[in-house]
């Protein structure tokens, strides 16, 4: 990579569209053209073309602040039967704000052809899907009324489920733990009673349970 090629990857043009179509049969053959700045100062921009005679553009230089950017009206002059299909071309070129535009940092060419409008005979309607009986197949919305039944219903399932399993945790964290002094009278039989350590997954997991509820 020689050292124009370094300078151009370093400052690459945003501009958008890539191409310009016009209409043959439009009213209107005025495209926009946007130039952003991404950098943090500002650059110079100028606008070229290999056709003169076919273009008009609104504003054909100027600068651009950083972080902004600038949208160039271009109107094509000659739209005629004969330009269908044929290809002239818009080149921008860019130069920081810190260099004089003798000093081109990057270029971008934009394709600018003028298309033939599609014939409005031409869209024809989609098929519709048909069953093996030969029935119409009609899609359901996205969001049906059944659909919106099941969610609502596999939500309260959810939230029983949450609501059961924090019961079932502060139930074992209610119980005297194992060793306890206080629960030698206790009704409890000493074999359910559980150790430390499972108190605290339990406190835990209650947490945990206590958030996933509070988000329903």
């Amino acid at each position: 990579m020689n050292s124009s090629q370094a300078e151009y990857a370093r400052f690459p043009v945003f501009v958008f569209p890539n191409e310009l179509n016009f209409s043959f049969d439009s009213n209107s053959q005025k495209k926009v053209l946007t130039i952003y700045n991404p950098y943090d100062y500002a650059i110079y921009f100028k606008v070229l073309t290999t056709r003169p005679s076919k273009f008009f553009v609104a504003t054909p230089e100027g600068s651009i602040k950083p972080h902004c950017c600038f949208d160039i009206p271009v109107r094509h002059l000659c739209i005629t039967k004969e330009q269908i299909g044929i290809k002239d071309k818009l080149r921008i070129e860019i130069a920081d704000g810190n260099a004089s535009f003798t000093q081109v940092v990057n270029r971008k060419d934009i394709i600018c052809s003028v298309v033939e409008s599609p014939d409005q005979n031409s869209f024809q309607n989609l098929p519709n899907r048909v069953s093996a009986t030969g029935d119409i197949i009609n899609s359901e919305p996205a969001f049906s009324e059944n659909s919106v039944q099941r969610e609502s219903s596999s939500h309260r399932k959810t939230g029983g489920i949450l609501v059961a399993v924090a019961i079932f945790c502060i139930s074992v964290l209610l119980l005297p733990y194992d060793g306890d002094p206080n629960s030698i009278n206790s009704y409890i039989p000493t074999w359910i009673h559980p150790s430390v350590t499972q108190k605290l997954i339990t406190a835990y997991v209650l947490g945990l349970i206590t958030m996933a509820i509070m988000q329903y």
